[in-house]
């Protein structure tokens, strides 16, 4: 992962380092060294003597393993996804304002993504987490005043061009009877 040049150089070799020296550890330990072992299990330390994860992305595929991993950024991507999709129906169909955070919502876990890339730090992780929440009470207040799908498709049997056809039966005086009345 490269993201600078030029005076970010040394952090961007860092990374690159500690990416190399992370591959092995993961695969000889796929279930993770556990939360917050990720500094002690890579082993890395600073030229200014410091141990340091530099990449997110690292550090939970250290602490947590491969399936954490999964887990956690499939939780993001999958907030990411519903909110995009929500907001943007939403805002074609002109609901409530509320529905309008979805999209500002989905794109701050977008730039969570990116930045969690070269930042390591958990301080705005309770952020996410309630923007989750927000993503998953939005979504299910929408889903909710969508109209059920079997209503629709009923009504739409029942708005058919076709006159209905009515049975008749001996004796009775519908249409199509050749009896006359008495």
């Amino acid at each position: 992962m490269v993201w600078g040049g030029g005076a970010q150089r040394a952090s961007t070799d860092a990374r690159k380092v500690q990416w190399q020296m992370g591959l092995p550890k993961i695969l000889s330990h796929p279930q993770g060294y556990g939360g917050g072992m990720s500094g002690d299990a890579l082993g890395y330390v600073s030229p200014d003597g410091l141990v340091t994860v530099d990449s997110y992305f690292l550090t939970v595929l250290l602490e947590y393993g491969i399936f954490g991993f999964i887990v956690y950024f499939s939780m993001i991507g999958a907030g990411i996804y519903y909110s995009s999709k929500c907001g943007i129906e939403s805002a074609t169909q002109s609901r409530s304002r509320e529905y309008s955070l979805l999209l500002p919502i989905s794109i701050s876990l977008c730039n969570f993504i990116v930045i969690k890339t070269v930042f390591s730090q958990q301080y705005g992780h309770s952020v996410v987490f309630m923007m989750l929440g927000m993503i998953a009470a939005l979504v299910s207040r929408y889903r909710a005043e969508l109209p059920d799908r079997s209503t629709v498709e009923a009504s739409a049997v029942t708005r058919s061009p076709v006159a209905p056809v009515r049975p008749r039966f001996p004796g009775s005086q519908g249409v199509g009877s050749a009896r006359p009345r008495s």
